[in-house]
């Protein structure tokens, strides 16, 4: 074998799956000529799909290995890096962990920084992994029509909104009523579910941030910071300050919008 490849492993590894070689599988061979049949295709684009997934974590534990960083110390720094009002370095951490549907916190540091494709990448990730968790939904919605795209962001809602009678499987009735309070304002176009949401809600905390996140993502900084503030002083907020990461998450808007993120 070439000296070159074989001392590569993530070449190697795509080489073999292009020649119908997969780890753990038998060999099929694929050659200039040969017929697929729509199911071949289908077979070969969600092995191809699997490789490269397997590639990207495998390329991910590689880089954290050569640097012996294990994941959780990588974690623990970009969380760390997160409290102290530095998201950049945060993101800069959670991107060399491999990536996983359950790092939702990669997804909320992109979006702080203003990175909203990956933050939206990393958020629908996490909702097809489990689709019951409605704040997956509310932050790839935000993301994307930060990011401008208006059109991916409303689809998000009308695929939340096909799932059931209250839109989203969700325990948490907060949460529900967050996901019909966006449905309602950015499809039905009604304001009155807004107001609604808020006066329903039992966690003020989390209707103050979900309402501040809704202003936020449509370029409304002062209806956004107006909720953001009432959020961060709820009396959950004060307790769970340095605790619950969506609380760092509230403050850490504000500062954007105050301009006092490090930069």
């Amino acid at each position: 074998m070439n000296f070159f490849i074989s001392h590569h492993p993530l070449l190697l590894l795509l080489l073999l799956s292009l020649s119908g070689v997969v780890p753990g599988g038998a060999f099929v061979p694929i050659t200039i000529g040969t017929i697929l049949t729509g199911r071949d295709v289908n077979r070969l684009s969600a092995r191809l799909s699997a490789t490269a997934t397997g590639v990207c974590r495998l390329s991910a534990r590689l880089s954290a290995t050569a640097t012996g960083v294990s994941p959780g110390e990588l974690y623990s720094s970009a969380n760390s890096a997160y409290n102290a009002n530095d998201p950049l370095t945060a993101l800069s951490f959670y991107d060399r962990i491999p990536p996983s549907p359950r790092l939702w916190q990669r997804g909320l540091c992109s979006y702080v920084c203003g990175d909203y494709g990956k933050a939206a990448g990393q958020f629908a990730l996490d909702a097809d992994a489990n689709g019951d968790d409605g704040e997956e939904a509310l932050w790839e919605f935000a993301s994307r029509m930060s990011g401008g795209e208006e059109k991916g962001a409303e689809d998000v809602l009308r695929r939340v909104a096909g799932r059931s009678d209250l839109y989203i499987r969700d325990r948490r009735p907060v949460i529900r009523l967050a996901v019909r309070c966006y449905y309602d304002y950015f499809i039905l176009k009604s304001m009155e579910s807004v107001s609604k949401y808020i006066s329903e809600s039992t966690d003020i905390f989390y209707s103050d941030l979900y309402v501040g996140l809704l202003y936020y993502c449509q370029g409304e900084e002062k209806l956004s910071k107006l909720y953001l503030k009432r959020a961060l002083e709820t009396e959950y907020s004060e307790r769970e300050r340095g605790r619950d990461f969506m609380v760092k998450t509230g403050d850490l808007l504000l500062r954007t919008i105050d301009g006092t993120v490090k930069e």
